[in-house]
């Protein structure tokens, strides 16, 4: 994963006005993230991995945290189980709000209502709306910190929710920021892209930072007031006076509070039973799974390679951790998770609890029987697993000579 530096440090800042007047000395420094998209841990096989509550908590412990929103990237039953798991994990590392973005509206207004009762702090938008003419959330939060008065507005870019019923995104703002006490710092939580941000900052020079959601996944400091953390809790930018992006690197120790949040989280995945329910009941495309013993008979050579890999083991690195039940990892770890034949659990399926011959060339049952080879492309199938964020530096090519048969 390419590194960025520790540190960036706008060069050319705009005039300071009052919004952007750097803070007293005494407050504690606001960080910002969003865009978790149900990232709880870092999740990839190569070193380093950025990211993860653990390295988070621990930065931001002491400060000011605010989520810019998208806890997760899809919904479904796990999603809501993981925007579970990040407001409470939040709570503990002083979150003061969340602003409401586009992938967690997909879960529902009802149930981010009732999943707010488990954060100490709310849930804000100034935009989505529940019913006409009015808000489904707070418009903003309001807090102290050091001696200062802080008031966090959240917005999302409607362009974004074409489905939902949200307000014109200005307007919302202009709304949020009214009736403000004299010597309060207005910040912006923005789930939408660049330009839009740029257009709030100018639009409202009262605000002291406008804070956006960027596609693209890595952060930007756009500005002394407008920046973005990037995703997935690799990085947050803590405002202190100016934007500084801190990488979630490997190196950082882990909070005591976050691992336990990551133990809740495992032990309600067993009990919701998720690895099965989760588990697509289509059959597969034209056969069934048989196990990597069935293709020794006669690819022995071919197997005897496969024994001394790392792939053999794919499962006991998330055994570790206990995240062999985990629905969003077992899948590049096993043999045809999500289909009628393949893998279930460890117990029921041993024989797919790897990354074996039929995870690259596809389910054999029918070859077995006579009928067609596998019908997957072996080279094709590694970049389902060795991706852009998982392994960004994955050469086919090179790899191919560890497990060259």
């Amino acid at each position: 994963m390419r590194r960025l530096p520790i540190l960036i440090l706008v060069a050319a800042a705009c005039a300071q006005g009052p919004a952007e007047a750097p803070l007293p000395a005494g407050v504690p420094a606001l960080y910002f993230a969003g865009d978790e998209l149900g990232y709880l841990e870092p999740c990839g096989c190569t070193r380093p991995q950025l990211g993860g509550l653990e390295r988070k908590g621990t930065t931001v412990a002491g400060g000011v945290l605010l989520e810019g929103g998208n806890l997760i990237d899809r919904p479904g039953r796990l999603a809501e189980l993981k925007v579970e798991t990040f407001l409470a994990a939040l709570s503990e590392i002083g979150c003061r709000a969340m602003n409401v973005g586009e992938r967690d509206l997909a879960l529902g207004i009802d149930f981010l209502r009732s999943a707010a009762g488990l954060a100490s702090f709310p849930l804000i938008s100034a935009n989505i709306l529940a019913a006409p003419g009015k808000l489904a959330f707070a418009p903003f939060a309001e807090f102290e910190a050091g001696g200062e008065r802080f008031r966090v507005v959240g917005a999302l870019d409607p362009a974004l929710a074409p489905a939902a019923a949200v307000g014109e995104t200005e307007a919302a703002v202009r709304a949020a920021l009214a009736g403000m006490a004299p010597n309060t710092r207005a910040l912006l939580l923005f789930c939408g892209a660049e330009p839009g941000a740029v257009r709030l900052a100018a639009a409202f020079p009262e605000l002291h930072a406008v804070c956006f959601a960027k596609s693209g996944g890595e952060p930007l400091v756009r500005s002394p007031r407008i920046f973005s953390p990037g995703d997935r809790s690799r990085w947050v930018i803590r405002l202190a006076p100016a934007p500084e992006v801190l990488e979630m690197a490997e190196g950082i120790p882990g909070h005591a509070g976050m691992r336990a949040a990551l133990a809740t989280y495992v032990r309600r995945l067993a009990e919701e039973d998720l690895l099965h329910r989760m588990n697509a009941r289509a059959p597969p495309s034209g056969s069934g799974y048989a196990g990597d013993e069935a293709c020794a008979d006669c690819h022995l050579g071919a197997w005897r390679t496969h024994e001394g890999t790392r792939h053999r083991r794919a499962i006991a690195s998330l055994a570790k951790t206990g995240r062999e039940i985990d629905p969003d990892c077992v899948g590049c770890h096993v043999i045809g998770y999500g289909e009628r034949t393949g893998f279930l659990s460890v117990d029921e399926t041993p024989q797919l609890a790897m990354v074996g011959c039929e995870a690259c060339h596809g389910a054999a049952a029918d070859h077995l029987r006579g009928g067609a080879k596998p019908a997957k492309d072996p080279r094709a199938s590694c970049r389902d697993c060795h991706n852009a964020d998982t392994d960004p530096h994955f050469v086919f090519e090179t790899r191919w000579e560890r497990i060259r048969h």
